[in-house]
């Protein structure tokens, strides 16, 4: 696959939240590292430039980080950067400063300070909070975002995507830029005034 998408697809991001299936499905942090050192070794195979990065880590599990870190010891790493969903908490209700925080700290110790962290989703329902708050968090976010990118001054975030352009089910979710019947929510026009002059790679999904 890689092969054959050499030149047109360059990141892989191996799995979805594997934290989050660990009781489901058994993905211990072992088991994922496992699988994704086999992925790295297929991908690269096909295209030795392409980057693979671990699946993204869902909540403030610094262990389950630390414990893919130690399965792979002292060889070589089989991945290129860490993906986050670093949704709200409490403390921050834009987006978990505290986890990316943590997390760069353990790449850090592992001497993946030149690693990026990849923030594949991000984002939150404007259901009980109104659009005015919705568009206000957004605008948080992208500030936020903007300082840690590669054109910011602590340059370790290489992109973040928002979660998601739509919503996917009427009257339930509203966590999109577009409501499922085609209307702008509030949000975008945060999203879209920001994207037209920041430079920074920032996906939606």
């Amino acid at each position: 696959m890689s092969k054959k998408y050499r030149g047109k697809v360059n990141k892989y991001e191996f799995w979805n939240e594997p934290d989050h299936y660990r009781d489901i499905h058994g993905w211990d942090p072992r088991t994922y590292a496992k699988w994704l050192g086999r992925c790295y070794d297929g991908i690269k195979q096909g295209n030795i430039s392409a980057k693979v990065a671990i699946g993204g880590i869902l909540g403030n599990d610094d262990n389950y980080l630390r414990q893919i870190y130690e399965y792979f010891g002292g060889s070589k790493k089989k991945f290129d950067a860490v993906c986050l969903h670093p949704y709200e908490d409490s403390q921050s209700p834009y987006i978990r400063k505290s986890q990316i925080n943590s997390f760069r700290n353990i790449m850090k110790q592992y001497g993946d300070s030149y690693k990026r962290i990849w923030i594949t989703e991000y984002g939150w329902s404007h259901s009980g909070i109104g659009e005015v708050v919705h568009s206000n968090r957004l605008k948080e976010a992208l500030e936020y975002l903007n300082k840690k990118t590669i054109n910011g001054e602590n340059n370790f975030i290489e992109f973040a995507t928002y979660h998601a352009l739509s919503d996917w089910q009427i009257g339930q979710n509203g966590m999109g830029l577009y409501e499922l019947t085609g209307d702008l929510s509030s949000g975008i026009y945060s999203f879209k005034k920001r994207i037209s002059f920041w430079t920074f790679r920032l996906y939606v999904k």
